[in-house]
């Protein structure tokens, strides 16, 4: 349920808590600079997108995945310290195998990528990645987001990516589902475009459950705003988000249920930014920064212990944390 009374004092505590930093942005806006935690080792080879946390029952064994477009890898990292763990480079076009590998998923002890270039979505189980299946591949054309959540009717995966055929022209086809399900074999069922919203261009989409909510984040440079719909039948609901323009692209999108907040990248070179909205009612609640952070394409949320970390893609090369245990 709802914390009613958090809700009502979270702008309260956010403004105040990060009061301690502050800068003036290129549209000469102040927001408050969060401290950073680590910076993972560069790799500007990589062309890293975007970041999936994966919480171990040894939470100091947690980990991060990050996609690397450029070099065809799946990268890990210790999430309590940004510590290299290895990597999954399956460059080919086989079943297992990575083509520009984009958007990443953990649900339980299983990990999505999606792949760009394979025009599928490869699903590996975890610790071990070891290949169980592919989705999409007779659907998807140029899938780039992915989010999902568990069914607790049947702990059945349900899975939402964007796809993004003659991308900038208005089409209803950009996201499409999926229901898999684990038994003695995997099982992978097509559910078929999901909504009839028109889109443009579209890659970053994340969920609520609880809330039956979906966000889809719409990146066409005239639009550059962040779209709430319906997680049962996909229609359009009406909230803030709708009259909030982004003043640069809309990137990665992270839901904290026990903040009760959801956190956007407003995504530049110079002028990057965080914005957080209320969760219940999808108001602007804040707008942070993030040292040493620019440029920042997927982000992800962790808790390790007692504290929650954000994580986010520092321009292309590197993952940068951020400990947000001063947003309870």
């Amino acid at each position: 349920m709802m914390n009613n009374l958090k809700i009502k004092i979270a702008p309260i505590l956010i403004g105040a808590i990060f009061s301690f930093l502050s800068c003036t942005s290129k549209s000469e806006e102040s927001f408050k600079i969060l401290p950073q935690e680590f910076h993972t080792y560069k790799a500007p080879q990589s062309n890293i997108d975007s970041i999936a946390f994966w919480k171990n029952k040894d939470e100091s064994m947690s980990h991060i995945y990050v996609t690397g477009k450029e070099d065809g890898a799946v990268h890990i990292y210790d999430a309590a310290n940004g510590n290299f763990l290895g990597f999954v480079k399956k460059d080919g076009i086989g079943l297992g195998e990575f083509q520009r590998p984009n958007g990443i998923l953990v649900l339980q002890d299983v990990i999505y990528v999606v792949e760009r270039d394979n025009h599928k979505v490869s699903v590996f189980s975890l610790p071990e990645l070891i290949f169980q299946g592919s989705i999409g591949f007779n659907e998807l054309q140029y899938p780039y987001g992915i989010t999902g959540y568990v069914d607790s009717t049947d702990q059945s995966h349900k899975i939402f990516v964007t796809d993004n055929p003659n991308a900038g022209i208005p089409q209803e086809n950009r996201i499409k589902h999926w229901k898999v399900t684990y038994n003695e074999t995997v099982q992978i069922k097509y559910l078929g475009i999901f909504g009839n919203q028109m889109f443009r261009k579209v890659e970053t989409i994340a969920c609520d459950k609880e809330l039956n909510r979906l966000l889809v984040a719409e990146e066409e440079t005239s639009k550059n705003k962040i779209v709430s719909l319906n997680l049962t039948d996909g229609s359009l609901e009406s909230t803030p988000l709708d009259t909030f323009k982004f003043l640069y692209e809309p990137e990665g999108l992270a839901l904290i249920p026990e903040l009760d907040i959801w956190i956007a990248t407003d995504q530049s070179e110079d002028d990057n930014r965080f914005y957080i909205f209320d969760r219940m009612n999808l108001t602007l609640l804040d707008t942070i920064g993030l040292n040493g952070v620019t440029n920042t394409d997927g982000i992800a949320v962790g808790k390790i212990g007692e504290d929650w970390f954000l994580y986010a893609v520092d321009d292309d090369r590197r993952v940068g944390s951020f400990n947000l245990n001063v947003l309870y």
